[in-house]
């Protein structure tokens, strides 16, 4: 319940800096910045889900049809290394800033593409990738 509450502290934070700056809307920029803050004391919090499976903080939206989620880099990158696969899910990457490195596995092999920032990604259910 700590990480959810924390997850639900940073939204608010970021939100309420987009209506500070003379917006209605949180602004991805002020979300990013609100998160990478916190994952400087916590790397934890370095990655958020809007959508998806499990319940991350209270402005999610639970399927299992699809999953959203925030990754801020470098502070979430050891979780990013561990290999993983989503039996329901279908996952998309979009680089907002900077680039990345994703390894998919296809058949017996790996294959690495190389993301840079507006790039995007589809990753099909059940595929290996980190």
């Amino acid at each position: 319940m700590e990480q959810y509450n924390l997850r639900k502290y940073i939204i608010e934070k970021a939100f309420d800096k987009s209506k500070n700056s003379g917006y209605h809307s949180l602004l991805l920029d002020h979300l990013i910045d609100t998160i990478r803050t916190a994952a400087a004391e916590n790397p934890d919090l370095a990655s958020f889900y809007f959508s998806g499976g499990f319940e991350d903080h209270p402005y999610f939206i639970k399927t299992d049809n699809f999953a959203i989620g925030l990754s801020v880099l470098p502070e979430d990158e050891k979780k990013l290394r561990v290999i993983k696969k989503h039996p329901h899910q279908v996952e998309i990457i979009v680089v907002v800033r900077g680039s990345i490195l994703v390894d998919i596995r296809q058949t017996d092999k790996w294959k690495r593409e190389i993301l840079e920032q507006g790039n995007y990604f589809l990753i099909n259910r059940d595929l290996f990738h980190r």
